[in-house]
Order: structure tokens, then sequence, then C-alpha cells
């Protein structure tokens, strides 16, 4: 059975059906999303045609007999930057990147984690958190800094916020239940190329410091055998501490699958996302991982359409 490559780029009011190639990127811990994008020579593209702050959608699929048809919108945000030469090529980021432009003048006090990003976030952003931690909140000093850089410091506090489809999100990682049928990925079946290996667990303590400015005191949470490691993250009770360096653990000498594959580009996975690796010879390595960072490649010449998965030992609900 055939699958054929398809894609459609809207920039501004022009709609793109044959582009050269793109290379979109995003992660956990990347700044923005960003999408490179080339453009066929003699179309008349170029940058009067094509400018910064138009806004950028791309969707990419295959026309063929799969679980999940039609197209499927990859990338959201603007444009940041537009060659001066052949083949145009366009920069685009995510909404990451409004937030970066956008200065605060204010701080918070025991606010919600919805009320705070509806305010370091650009005006008629959608907000969506996660229910495990709508109830937290949030206290910080952000008068003087870029709305990326307050979203950065909910990250250091274990939450991740990013944007998909234009909405901004935020979740505890560790929060985040399997689904009942992750996406699958199986090896002599729809891997490509295999570097994914088992990481043993290591001995180490982390240590999280965190001050506590209105009494001058310093709480700190521990988990581990071995050697410290010390994290600063101000304001966090002393059970948030210890949650925060247990996750810290998992996430960076927990035992479990790290590394990457190489998979065709369906079906389609998101940074953060829960999919299901499977190596028909080796049954722990069969189990439901945590997705770190995606690269993603669309080749016209080649006709090749790719994913580059890269996986994180994280501590979700019903992790094995």
């Amino acid at each position: 059975m055939a699958f054929i490559m398809k894609q459609r780029l809207e920039v501004g009011l022009i709609t793109l059906h044959k582009i050269l190639e793109a290379e979109l990127t995003e992660g956990r811990k990347e700044p923005c999303a960003e999408l490179r994008i080339k453009l066929p020579k003699g179309k008349g593209y170029n940058s009067q045609l094509i400018k910064k702050g138009q806004e950028v959608k791309w969707y990419a699929w295959y026309d063929g007999k799969l679980p999940t048809k039609g197209e499927i919108l990859e990338f959201e945000g603007e444009v940041v930057d537009v060659s001066p030469k052949q083949p145009l090529e366009i920069v685009c980021r995510d909404g990451m990147f409004a937030m970066q432009q956008k200065k605060l003048s204010k701080n918070f006090y025991n606010v919600s984690i919805e009320n705070y990003l509806q305010q370091i976030a650009p005006a008629g952003v959608a907000i969506k958190v996660d229910p495990g931690i709508a109830g937290l909140k949030v206290t910080m000093d952000t008068n003087g800094r870029s709305g990326a850089w307050a979203a950065m410091q909910l990250r250091k506090r274990g939450i991740d916020v990013f944007f998909r489809g234009g909405i901004l999100y935020a979740q505890d990682p560790t929060k985040v239940i399997s689904p009942s049928i992750p996406k699958r990925f199986r090896l002599t079946h729809n891997i490509i190329k295999d570097e994914v290996s088992t990481r043993e667990g290591k001995d180490i303590t982390i240590v999280v410091r965190s001050y506590q400015p209105e009494t001058g005191r310093t709480l700190e949470g521990r988990f581990g055998k071995g050697d410290s490691h010390f994290v600063d993250v101000d304001r966090l009770s002393q059970k948030e501490a210890l949650e925060l360096a247990k996750s810290i653990y998992k996430e960076i000498a927990g035992k479990g699958l790290v590394g990457k594959f190489e998979a065709f580009g369906a079906p389609s996975v998101k940074h953060s996302e829960i999919i299901r690796f499977e190596d028909p010879d080796d049954s722990k390595r069969t189990k439901n991982v945590f997705v770190e960072k995606v690269v993603k490649t669309w080749l016209a010449r080649d006709s090749k359409y790719r994913q580059n998965i890269h996986l994180s030992v994280v501590d979700f609900k019903g992790a094995e």
C-alpha cells in the first residue's frame, strides 16, 4: 500500500501546497518550537510577499489507509525571519516567541497558575491548565522580566509550559496519565532506526534548596543516595521541595529507556506525549515512554517524512 506525503503551509493570506523542505523542532526544554521552511525557486516568493510577523500554520500528513486520517496541524506560530536569497527560507516560532517580547511590570503573590499564565502571556491567548496542578499557587518576582522568563520559572518547579495549536498549556509531567491506547512504535514495523537504550539507575542525591524570603530560612528536600546534586528554587514548601527532588532524580538518574529513534511521519508525535515503544525481542524494552523532544523533517526531493523522537525518564501516572 502506497502512502503519499502531503503538506499545506499557510502564511498570512497565502496557502502553499508545494515546498522544498521543512524541519520542525520542539521539546520540553526548547525555548520555542521552531519551523524552518524552504520554498521552491521561480515561484515569485520573496521577502516582500512573506514578511516577519505573519501568522503561520503548517499541516503535514500521509494519504492512505492509516488509523489517523486527514490533515494534521503540526505547527502554529509566526514568521520571525525571511532569508534574502533563493531558495527562500523562512524561520517561524510558536507563541513562546511572543512571550519573549512581552515585558512584565509587576510581581505575583499567591495567585493561581491560570491567573499567572493569563498575565504573562500575550492578550487573547487561550490557557489550559492540567487539573492536577490547578490548585497550586504561584508567588514570583517578575517585574522587568519577559513573559517567557516567567514561564521558565514554572519549569524549574517541575511544571512544563508550552504552546500547542495556539493554546498555552501547563502540566506537571508526573501527573500525566497514560492513554488507554497510546500511539505504538514497534521495531521491524514502523521504527526505522533504533538508538534507544536502557539506563540503569545512578547513585545520586538530589537536594532541592528553597529559600524563603519572608523568613530568611532555607528548606531542603532530599531524595536518593550518593553524591549530592543541588537545585535552588525559591518559595517552595517542604512537601513541594521533596516532590521536586523525587521528580528530578527520576529524570536524570532513574532507571528507564533513554535515547531516540527515527520513525515515519505517522502517527504524529508531540513532546510531552506518552507513547508505546515495543521491542519484540526484549520485553524489558517494551513499555510506555515519555517524549522529551521531537525533530520532524519533510523532504520533497527524497519523498521523505520522518520523526526523530527523543525519550526521557519521567515518573508519569502508570509508568512501568
